[in-house]
């Protein structure tokens, strides 16, 4: 056997190798499956009215009226308690009423030193109107 004949042998068998080796790798490894983990949710804070925690791009719904040197704020609430998916009871923070889908708490927003704004809530149409009070405002 010449020299030519050796290497071309050699590329060959090397060939064979590295295609049974393809052919026998699999990416469906029962001992060994691959999990594709999914990216993390970074929580914020809860939502006012059913303690849901709202993750990225999940906001509280709110209806924001300036009248002369007040700001007066209504929340409806967020993804989970308002609106169309909304399947979460939601209730008062100052009287716990269980409130409907469309129903809203009301409160005073103003900003603090620093430009971050402060919302005081004041309660629902039932304990601001004096019925149903559980604890004094």
């Amino acid at each position: 056997m010449s020299i030519t004949e050796w290497v071309f042998s050699g590329g060959i068998f090397f060939a064979g190798i590295v295609l049974l080796y393809l052919v026998l790798k699999t990416d469906n490894d029962p001992v060994h499956p691959v999990v594709e983990s999914a990216p993390e949710k970074k929580e914020k804070m809860p939502c006012i009215l059913c303690g849901s925690r709202l993750y990225r791009g999940e906001n509280v719904s709110s209806k924001i009226i300036k009248t002369d040197g007040d700001t007066i704020v209504h929340v409806y609430g967020c993804p989970n308690c308002y609106g169309p998916t909304g399947n979460v009871l939601k209730k008062c923070p100052i009287c716990d009423t269980i409130l409907k889908n469309e129903a809203f708490i009301t409160g005073r927003m103003w900003d603090r030193a620093g430009g971050k704004k402060h919302l005081h809530i004041l309660g629902c149409e039932t304990c601001r109107h004096g019925r149903n009070k559980k604890r004094p405002l």
